[in-house]
């Protein structure tokens, strides 16, 4: 299986540095020391995919350090941890070893965030979203109101946003330390070295023969109707990656002209065709 993938981000207008990080990496069975791997029961042909996006706290200080660190740590893992992962015998034994892989990821980052938040007297925090395509399947790793949406003729979301609209209907509103003027529900209920701790959701699914799957920041998701996905992002038009990225140029467009004013990061990937 071969994908194809694109990339965006643009700076919103809240501050005068962009706090998304993004992330789109490649594996093939000669990637890993430069050498062929070991053939198990799950080797074939298949191309890996790794997708990140990780979303520095906007209420918070300095969290385009921390996106940035949360995203360098996943890249680390793919260069140095995962080729090992790969090998495992069976289905199982992967899924058991990527998870636990990426708690000690999670878990080393969210304490290095932490760390350096102490340090600097400052509170610091990221979101970070993970989607890796291995095989036939995703895999998932979520913490924050970053989303995974699956775009087939119609749209699922395979993501839950961390927050307390997730597990409330609170909808009073709060003003921010700028002045603005939020809901309460949007407030997140766990971030990557600004909680005490964090609880990551992990899981895992079969990729759909001709789906499309987004990785967005919460900058993109504002102001847009799951349901726009579906004709926007429609899998018969996302053929190519040249087309692909000017989908995403457009719609991040009409974003700003809809007012958003934050930080908008997309990532798309899906099977290529043959």
């Amino acid at each position: 299986m071969r994908y194809l993938t694109v990339e965006y981000t643009d700076q919103g207008k809240r501050k005068n540095v962009n706090q998304d990080s993004m992330l789109i990496l490649r594996m093939g069975e000669a990637d890993s020391a430069g050498q062929l791997e070991k053939r198990t029961e799950r080797s074939s042909d298949a191309e890996s995919v790794l997708a990140v996006v990780c979303d520095g706290m906007g209420g918070l200080q300095e969290g385009e350090m921390a996106s940035a660190q949360m995203l360098q740590m996943f890249s680390e893992w793919y260069h140095t941890v995962y080729s090992s992962i790969r090998q495992k015998e069976t289905e199982d034994e992967f899924e058991d070893s990527l998870y636990e892989s990426w708690e000690n990821l999670f878990k080393t980052s969210h304490e290095m965030i932490q760390a350096y938040g102490k340090l600097n007297k400052i509170k610091i925090g990221t979101t970070a979203t993970a989607v890796l395509f291995e095989k036939e399947r995703y895999y998932i790793a979520h913490v924050g109101d970053s989303r995974v949406y699956e775009i087939t003729d119609q749209v699922r979301r395979l993501t839950r946003d961390q927050n307390f609209a997730g597990i409330t209907s609170d909808q009073r509103q709060y003003t921010t330390n700028t002045g603005m003027v939020k809901n309460a529900s949007s407030i997140l209920i766990q971030g990557i070295g600004a909680s005490e701790n964090i609880r990551p959701v992990y899981q895992s699914g079969e990729i759909r023969k001709g789906a499309v799957y987004l990785l967005c920041s919460d900058g993109f998701w504002h102001k847009t109707e799951d349901g726009e996905l579906a004709g926007k992002f429609a899998p018969e038009y996302m053929v190519e990656e040249s087309v692909m990225r000017i989908c995403v140029r457009e719609h991040v467009k009409l974003l700003r002209e809809r007012g958003e004013r934050d930080d908008i990061t997309v990532l798309m990937v899906r099977e290529a065709y043959n």
